[in-house]
Parts: structure tokens; sequence; C-alpha cells
């Protein structure tokens, strides 16, 4: 085992494992972003109510946290407004 492959194994260990809490916070993904369903809204300029109707109808997953806040995963946001996006020909 060379000295380059024994330094590599330990970065990957160490970023793998992270000591602190902010290690641990920096190294999230876009896909660990759960935002309020106004933030979304504004975020991606939907209306708030259309969002609540989407969440309602099952078409968007969100998770409840307490008894009145609704999250949304913005990656999950993001997939729902790339697979729905319809423009009518006529209307351009």
């Amino acid at each position: 085992m060379t000295s380059h492959m024994k330094r590599n194994g330990i970065i990957n260990y160490v970023k793998a494992h992270p000591r602190t809490a902010q290690e641990a916070m920096s190294m999230e993904t876009e896909a660990d972003i759960w935002m309020r369903v106004p933030d979304a809204a504004a975020y991606f300029h939907v209306p708030r109510s259309r969002m609540y109707d989407l969440i309602q109808k099952g078409a968007l997953p969100a998770v409840r946290i307490g008894e009145r806040s609704i999250r949304v995963n913005r990656k999950e946001v993001e997939r729902f407004l790339a697979e729905n996006r319809r423009i009518d020909p006529g209307a351009v």
C-alpha cells in the first residue's frame, strides 16, 4: 500500500466520521434540505395555496413536525416541478 493510498484512506475515514456537529452539518447535501411550505413557495415562486393543495392531494410529499409545521424536501419539490411543467404552445 502506497503512502498516497494510506492518505486517501484516512481522508475518506475523516469525511465519513465527522468529529463535531459543525463538520456533520457541513456534510449535508441538497437532498437533506427541508423547507417550511411558505418558504418553499417563495423560493420556487409558487402560490402557497398551490403548495398546500399538492400536499393534500398527495402529489407532493411532506412531513408534519408537531401540530402546525409542515416541511417539504427541496429536491422533491424540484423533481415535482420538473416532471409536471407544462407550457401550452398556444399560450406563448
